[in-house]
C-alpha cells in the first residue's frame, strides 16, 4: 500500500495544512488533483509539487457550490479513472462571542467547513462505491472535540465534520470504503503523523 501510486483529491490546498499535505503528498509521487478558491496560491502550491516529481492538476472552485462540486468530481474521474483518496481541508471561522456572530456569518462557516465536506464526500462516495474501494480523511481540529471560547460557529463545524466521518464510516465500510477524521492541533503534521500511511 504505501509504494503504490494513488490518485488524490485534497481540497483547500492552496496554503496551510492543505499545502502541507500536498508538498508531503508530492513527495510520494501520487497523482494530485488540488482544489481551492484562489487560483494563485493553487497554482504555486501545484509548481512546488511539481517540483518533487508529482502530477498535479488543479481546479478553482468554490466548494459551498452544489453543481461546481459535482463538476469537479466529473473532471477528476475524467482525468484519473478512479479516486483513491479524498481529503476535505477546506475550511475558515469566525472567532467571536455567540452573541455577536451573525446568522450569515454561522451559515458561511458552516457551508464551508462542513457543507462542502458532505458534498465531496458524496461525490466522491458514489466513484468509491463502483471501485469497492477507497479513503476519506476529513480534517476537523480539535475544537471538534471540545469547546473554546469565541468559536461557537467553527466548533459547531468541526463537531459536525467528527460526526460525519462517523456516520460515512459505519454506512460505506460495506462498499469497501474507509472514512478517517483528524483534529489536529498546532504543527500537527510531523515526519510521524498520518500521511506517511500514504
Amino acid at each position: 500500500m504505501k509504494s503504490a501510486m494513488k490518485n488524490i483529491l485534497i481540497t483547500g490546498a492552496g496554503r496551510g495544512i492543505g499545502k502541507a499535505i500536498a508538498l508531503k503528498l508530492a513527495e510520494k509521487k501520487h497523482n494530485l488533483m488540488l482544489t481551492a478558491r484562489s487560483q494563485q496560491e493553487l497554482d504555486n502550491t501545484a509548481a512546488l509539487c511539481r517540483n518533487k516529481g508529482a502530477n498535479c492538476e488543479v481546479y478553482s472552485v468554490d466548494l459551498t457550490d452544489e453543481m461546481a462540486t459535482i463538476a469537479l468530481f466529473e473532471v477528476f474521474f475524467h482525468k484519473f479513472q478512479r479516486l483513491d483518496v479524498l481529503i476535505n481541508n477546506a475550511g475558515m471561522g469566525v472567532f467571536k462571542p455567540l452573541t455577536k456572530t451573525s446568522l450569515n456569518e454561522w451559515n458561511k462557516v458552516m457551508s464551508t467547513n462542513v457543507g462542502s465536506a458532505f458534498l465531496c464526500c458524496r461525490e466522491g462516495i458514489k466513484i468509491m462505491q463502483h471501485q469497492k474501494d477507497g479513503t476519506i480523511i476529513n480534517i476537523a481540529s480539535v475544537v471538534g472535540l471540545k469547546g473554546y471560547l469565541n468559536q461557537s460557529a467553527y466548533s459547531a463545524s468541526k463537531h459536525a465534520m467528527v460526526g460525519l466521518t462517523k456516520v460515512i464510516a459505519e454506512e460505506y465500510k460495506k462498499d469497501g470504503i474507509r472514512a478517517h477524521v483528524i483534529c489536529p492541533g498546532g504543527y500537527i503534521f510531523s515526519k510521524r503523523s498520518l500521511l506517511n500511511i500514504y
